[in-house]
């Protein structure tokens, strides 16, 4: 039988014009205040994606033949394959569905998939790639100051009328804003976390979109 390892091949701050050394202008925590939110940037932490490859597979069968796989003890209907450096997981279906994550990039997240495909195309199967899609990006950002929560709630509440916002500190220590289907959760510390978006490019869209706020409820 062969038996194959499957992944064993595969090895801000804004310049100010009128001062050549800020440094006589402004200190660092002043520097830290004057960033702007396309000055920083999501820390993607996960990554979700969907691929159909268009045919049933044998997954026990599979399982005694690739390295780093397992049949999901949580269900028995779905096989589990890790990467090399177990930051991605797949779980692959009988269906022919494979899920993933753990990607730390969109490209990183397509080409798991990718490569999935090949693995799996190895042992016979007619592999015919269909309807890939991101699910859910999880991501965070660190702003550099604390947040006024029971402020920005407030003013959260006075200018996303159409948007659910929700803040109880005795219940949850974040506030929890929902834009677009996208979850929100700001905490007091700076701290951000985003889920729900589909690409990179919307939770950046929502940051821009929420920053002027997180800036009036600074503390």
């Amino acid at each position: 039988m062969e038996i194959i390892d499957e992944f064993s091949s595969d090895s801000t701050i804004s310049n100010i014009s009128d001062s050549k050394d800020s440094s006589f202008l402004f200190d660092s925590e002043d520097l830290l205040f004057m960033q702007k939110p396309n000055e920083l940037t999501p820390k993607i932490q996960s990554i979700t994606s969907i691929l159909n490859l268009g045919c049933s597979i044998n997954i026990k069968s599979l399982s005694q033949k690739i390295k780093r796989s397992e049949i999901n003890s949580n269900n028995k209907n779905s096989l589990i394959i890790k990467t090399k450096d177990n930051n991605i997981i797949n779980n692959i279906y009988p269906n022919g569905k494979v899920i993933s994550t753990g990607a730390k990039s969109e490209k990183e997240a397509k080409s798991n998939c990718i490569k999935i495909a090949k693995i799996i195309k190895k042992f016979g199967y007619d592999i015919s790639l269909r309807d890939y899609k991101i699910q859910n990006i999880v991501a965070n950002y660190e702003i550099n100051f604390g947040l006024n929560l029971n402020k920005l709630y407030e003013n959260i509440c006075e200018f996303h009328i159409n948007n659910y916002c929700k803040y109880d500190k005795n219940i949850f220590p974040g506030l929890i804003l929902y834009i677009n289907d996208i979850n929100v959760t700001i905490f007091e510390t700076g701290n951000i976390a985003i889920s729900g978006a589909k690409n990179k490019k919307d939770i950046e869209k929502i940051f821009k979109e929420i920053y002027p706020l997180l800036n009036e409820a600074k503390t």
